[in-house]
């Protein structure tokens, strides 16, 4: 009778960390569509976000910690940085100078990457 109820309990054990898997599951992909909210990605389609994250896998080795100050600094509570437009660079972020934008008819070429 013991052996059944020690059974009972791991199969209750397991079915509880399951859920919690699932539970912690559904967290993290919120989180990555309110990160994706917050950065203004929302109307970019599927196709080029899985590009750039294919990207991100395989240039992790030379740029992780780059990319890890830059998220530190985006994500702080007292930082709202403005978000940079599509092959905007940081410098480009600012507003725009004569000198950051000799010419007012330049536009963004997006498709440089």
């Amino acid at each position: 009778m013991k052996a059944q109820a020690k059974l009972q309990s791991i199969d209750q054990k397991i079915t509880a960390l399951k859920q919690r898997k699932e539970q912690v599951a559904r967290q993290y992909l919120s989180s990555l569509a309110r990160l994706i909210q917050r950065c203004g990605l929302q109307a970019i389609d599927p196709e080029i976000l899985t590009g750039a994250l294919l990207d991100v896998k395989l240039n992790l080795p030379t740029k992780q910690e780059e990319w890890r100050r830059a998220g530190k600094k985006f994500l702080a509570p007292s930082s709202k940085p403005a978000t940079p437009k599509p092959g905007q660079t940081k410098s480009q972020n600012s507003a725009p100078t004569e000198s950051s934008n000799p010419t007012s008819s330049q536009t963004h070429d997006s498709g440089k990457n």
